[in-house]
């Protein structure tokens, strides 16, 4: 395995682990109070993470450039479909929690 390799490996699980726990903290932070629908604010934590990230990179390493935009995108179109997936089964369980409750106020109501 050459360095260059190597360096592409480690900077891709850098990047992961960069993008998950940036959105997770974006998403506790801001997104969880401020978006209806959770699929949406996994989304825009996943995105606000990104920005953020790649800010960081592009204006810290002098030898990566703009292609640390890149390299955090890449971290970030892996984590995304997983928050994704998360918001919609979240959304899934609200809806079903949203039924079950309308459905015991109604019978309390015409009981």
């Amino acid at each position: 395995m050459s360095n260059y390799t190597a360096a592409m490996i480690g900077s891709l699980t850098g990047s992961i682990l960069v993008m998950l726990v940036l959105s997770t903290v974006f998403e506790w932070a801001i997104f969880k109070r401020v978006m209806n629908d959770p699929v949406y604010g996994k989304g825009a934590s996943v995105f606000a993470a990104w920005l953020l990230a790649a800010l960081f990179y592009v204006s810290g390493a002098g030898l990566g450039g703009p292609f640390g935009a890149l390299i955090c995108g890449a971290g970030a179109l892996i984590i995304l479909p997983f928050k994704i997936r998360k918001g919609m089964k979240l959304r899934q369980r609200m809806s079903d929690d949203f039924a079950d409750e309308g459905m015991s106020s109604l019978k309390d109501t015409f009981s």
